[in-house]
């Protein structure tokens, strides 16, 4: 019964939707003619009227037929948009050549100007009729709302989406005014909405219309000047909300667009949009021509025809890196990894992303040499990441050898069987702060540099030194400790302020680094070339300034401490020419593993003489807001 009046209901809006196109087909045809004759009725030839009176059933019955061919009565009007606008725009001037063809045929006599000036008049008519359910539709949406309004930054690509899904009702907000930096833009309007200014026109907005939010839509603008606009409207104290994942809305995903309070990828890092290609969303997509950073791609073969190994692919980076190369369709991909859960995990998603790829995931320890061997023998990867399993400093500190034995013999011992079973190329995923090790894993992945280099002369497999920067969103890094100490207050002590590094969003990471994977072709260290490069003394100042604190006054920075030599120094340092002392070196810390931390500390002290051992550690405990 309800479907029979579902049903009732659609027949009399179409039946209401023919009537009046019959009546406009009357009432254009008419205008037409008093338009043709400046709406003097005595100077209209009898002969046109009569024509106008034969060639009206006619005419009904090719406008029915033809609006029924494109749909004119079966869309949804109250959603009407671009499509269904040239939907009426097509069949109207269709029409209009229609009736010229016909009547010429017919040898009716007519105005040739009535053709053109039906066909504009007959098209107004029809829009007006289907518009007006949208524009009625929009109306009512508006005084649901209520008095929910908000200012919108950016008035490019984003923000229309942002505006149109607003004037449609699926946002719960009304755009009252768009800030945009570009003068060309000022004093012009999106959907009727105006463009007032730049970013010095925000706390004016603010003070002038009833907004309880602002909107900040610039996915394509440096995450500098999203910083500073950022800042700014905190600085009023309404809530601010940014567009997630708004690659997809550039790439023509239709999905809703739905806000979020800004975290720290949206303000700090590499233009994620440009980056992230071979994400989740895109994987049905060609992307085998495209290149990972947005530019045509040489070479996507080596990933797509190779069996891939990923040693400690549960950590954030892997994991993502693992997703990006399950877009490029490898023979095989193997994830090797110590936590089980953390490997069925991505284990599921990544059979749910690419049922049909060959993924397996073993659990298992790299410093496990005969698990290692079996592993390669088996599988005779084309490519091997490996990433250092044990990350976490502090707790490392306290497991020396455990974090050593992982660390260090884990990666040496992969690459021994790497070199075994004549893999292609190995890529060590390594830091930037290897390059000045403060803390034991940083020391071991200095270590595991220079172990590297050490293979460098191989004919056949080729070892490489990817150099990474801060992620953003990992846990584990400087930056989680720096925003729980934003969030406590106090003082907050800074070792090595000066000391630069790459600060980048998983995404980007994972893109980069699969990007030059393919690009790299010998034996080399890697620095990391994307993302924002700053101090840590100034990411942190930023950090402060963002969250609406006030430095000096809400919270306090000291720094502890520099780095004495000079990068460049530091990185002709990391260039080890005695194989045969590094290896009596590492020989050495093997047998030290077994025997107390401070010993195993002195061993790798002489490997890496950066490393300060327990001094960086007991300034932790001296500083508890220390982040080094």
């Amino acid at each position: 019964m309800k479907q029979r009046k579902t049903w009732n209901q659609i027949y009399f809006h179409r039946a209401i939707l023919v009537g009046y196109d019959i009546a406009s087909i009357a009432i254009a045809e008419a205008a037409a003619l008093l338009l043709r004759f400046e709406f003097d009725v005595a100077a209209i030839n009898t002969e046109y009227i009569q024509t106008a009176l034969w060639y009206f059933p006619i005419n009904v019955m090719a406008t029915l037929l033809v609006f029924y061919v494109f749909r004119l009565y079966q869309s949804l009007w109250v959603f009407a948009g671009v499509t269904e606008m040239q939907n009426i725009v097509t069949a109207c001037m269709g029409l209009s050549f229609f009736h010229l063809v016909v009547l010429q045929l017919l040898h009716w006599r007519i105005p040739r100007s009535f053709y053109f000036l039906y066909g504009i008049l007959f098209m107004l008519l029809v829009m007006l009729s289907r518009f007006l359910a949208r524009f009625l539709h929009i109306k009512r949406k508006r005084k649901k709302i209520g008095g929910s309004y908000a200012l919108l930054v950016g008035a490019g690509e984003a923000g229309h989406a942002i505006i149109e899904e607003s004037e449609s009702g699926k946002q719960q907000k009304q755009i009252v005014a768009v800030i945009d930096d570009d003068p060309r833009k000022w004093g012009s309007y999106i959907h009727g909405i105006e463009v007032i200014g730049g970013r010095e026109k925000i706390r004016k907005a603010v003070e002038q219309f009833p907004v309880d939010r602002i909107i900040l839509a610039m996915p394509s603008v440096e995450k500098k000047s999203i910083r500073e606009i950022y800042t700014i409207c905190k600085e009023t104290g309404l809530e601010v909300l940014v567009l997630p994942g708004i690659q997809k809305l550039i790439l023509g995903e239709p999905k809703a667009l739905s806000l979020r309070k800004a975290e720290i990828v949206d303000l700090f890092g590499e233009n994620l949009f440009k980056q992230d290609l071979c994400g989740q969303n895109l994987l049905g997509q060609d992307l085998l021509r495209q290149d990972l950073l947005g530019q045509p791609m040489q070479e996507t073969a080596c990933i797509k025809e190779k069996t891939i190994l990923v040693i400690s692919g549960g950590n954030l980076l892997e994991e993502e890196l693992c997703r990006q190369i399950v877009a490029l369709r490898p023979i095989k991909l193997i994830i090797l990894d110590i936590y089980e859960n953390h490997a069925y995990d991505i284990q599921q998603e990544l059979r749910e992303l690419c049922p049909e790829g060959e993924i397996e995931v073993l659990i298992g320890f790299a410093w496990d040499i005969e698990r290692i061997r079996s592993i390669f023998k088996q599988y005779m990867p084309d490519i091997v990441y490996y990433a250092m399993p044990c990350k976490n400093a502090g707790l490392m500190e306290q497991s020396v050898n455990e974090s050593v034995e992982q660390n260090v013999f884990g990666a040496w011992r992969c690459m021994e069987a790497a070199k075994e079973y004549k893999v292609g190329q190995f890529f060590l995923l390594s830091s930037e702060k290897a390059i000045y090790p403060e803390k034991l894993p940083e020391a071991c992945l200095r270590i595991g540099e220079m172990l590297v280099q050490q293979y460098d002369i191989q004919e056949y497999t080729k070892f490489t030194v990817f150099r990474l920067g801060e992620i953003l969103e990992d846990r584990e890094e400087l930056i989680h400790q720096w925003k729980k100490q934003i969030q406590n207050g106090g003082t907050l002590y800074i070792s090595n302020p000066e000391q630069k590094l790459h600060f980048v969003s998983v995404k980007g990471a994972a893109a980069w680094l699969l990007k030059k994977s393919i690009d790299t072709k010998g034996s080399q260290i890697v620095p990391m070339e994307i993302g924002e490069e700053m101090t840590k003394l100034e990411f942190v100042k930023n950090m402060v300034q963002i969250s609406g604190l006030i430095l000096n006054e809400d919270i306090q920075i000291k720094t502890i401490g520099n780095i004495s030599m000079d990068k460049k120094e530091i990185e002709k340092e990391n260039i080890y020419p005695d194989k045969k002392k590094l290896l009596t070196k590492v020989t050495y810390l093997q047998q030290m593993i077994e025997q107390e931390p401070e010993e195993i500390r002195t061993a790798i002290q002489l490997i890496v003489p950066e490393y300060q051992g327990l001094k960086n550690y007991n300034l932790e405990r001296e500083y508890p807001c220390t982040i080094i």
